[in-house]
């Protein structure tokens, strides 16, 4: 489409023409678990289970460890919007278990992206 601008923007729109956006850019981030008392915070990539009939249940990846399992009610998936969190870096905090050897995290207490909303043009941090 020839068009002289695009909804009265001054610059070429970041990305479109093939010049580095950094927002889609994947950025580092260190992945890691730690248990306190009845509790556990774990860093890393959330992501859903590849079990479909798990429909509830999520996966923080620690890099060289086995992920973290969250298995939550209702309350906690709908308080948190965990579901927004999926395919990104997340620091987690829960109320812990173990099952057959596997962490895992039965009521979520805190959640947080590591890098925030995304803030186009701007810096991100």
């Amino acid at each position: 489409m020839d068009a002289e601008s695009y909804s009265r923007a001054s610059s070429p729109l970041p990305g479109l023409d093939g010049s580095p956006f950094e927002e889609f850019r994947e950025r580092p981030f260190e992945s890691w678990v730690k248990r306190g008392q009845g509790t556990i915070t774990a860093q890393g990539r959330f992501r859903m289970s590849d079990n479909l009939d798990e429909a509830k249940v999520f996966y923080i990846d620690i890099k060289g460890k086995a992920p973290v399992r969250i298995e939550v009610g209702f309350g906690d998936f709908h308080r948190f919007n965990l579901a927004y969190h999926v395919g990104t870096p997340i620091q987690l905090t829960g109320n812990s278990g173990e099952k057959n050897g596997q962490l895992v995290i039965t009521k979520v207490t805190g959640v947080s992206s590591l890098f925030g909303n995304s803030k186009p043009g701007q810096a991100n941090g």
